[in-house]
């Protein structure tokens, strides 16, 4: 199971890159000696990258937590059915409610600050490592 959150994690990142590839190629560059003619604030990363790979790694590690607490006793009592057990549906739909509001704020207020990139991004980041820890403990 720990194989697949990896897998999810990385092909999240993977995919939110599509439309970076010039400015990571600048990045890289910069960042190993390269002189550019182009001035250093052209090179420099503006956190957008990193925001939007925290938006995949949020979206991977959310996935790692539902996956993994399928067929299991959930002891929230929010995401349990009448059995007891994980109800797949409610936690899809109350992740959703938390995430999905929480994502459109960042993006919003990125627009008119952009230079809250980064901090948006390690919240982010905060967020999805505890979503790890739930997901490495409902694998226990």
């Amino acid at each position: 199971m720990n194989k697949m959150i990896l897998s999810l994690f990385f092909l999240a990142l993977a995919c939110n890159g599509q439309n970076v590839i010039d400015s990571d190629a600048r990045v890289a560059l910069s960042l190993s000696g390269y002189s550019d003619s182009r001035s250093a604030s052209a090179t420099r990363p503006s956190g957008s990258l990193l925001w939007k790979s925290s938006i995949g790694a949020l979206a991977a590690t959310e996935t790692a937590d539902i996956l993994t607490s399928r067929g299991r006793i959930e002891d929230n009592p929010l995401l349990r059915a009448p059995g007891g057990g994980f109800d797949t549906g409610k936690g899809v739909a109350l992740k959703a409610a938390v995430v999905g509001p929480l994502v459109l704020a960042e993006w919003a207020l990125k627009r008119h600050h952009p230079e809250r990139r980064k901090g948006f991004a390690w919240v982010n980041f905060a967020i999805s490592g505890f979503n790890t820890g739930v997901a490495i403990h409902n694998e226990k």
